[in-house]
């Protein structure tokens, strides 16, 4: 993936910790990585450089996440 970009192996060894800390307080545990992109060619918010991006992904996600569970219960 050296074409991505370098690797920050900061953020790697805190991921790492991070899931040592859950794999030891829970038998099971699930992680995911999603890498957040903009769409090119087209006017963006003035925030969408930023980390604002971030909450509001995670908001739409859970919706989602909400609805689908209600739907498979319905």
């Amino acid at each position: 993936m050296v074409d991505k970009g370098p690797f920050v192996e900061q953020y790697l060894e805190r991921l790492y910790q991070a899931l040592q800390y859950a794999l030891n307080d829970y038998a099971r545990v699930f992680a995911f990585r999603s890498d957040l992109r903009l769409p090119h060619g087209q006017d963006l918010p003035g925030d969408a450089m930023t980390n604002r991006v971030i909450p509001r992904f995670r908001a739409s996600l859970e919706a989602q996440i909400s609805h689908d569970r209600r739907v498979l219960v319905d």
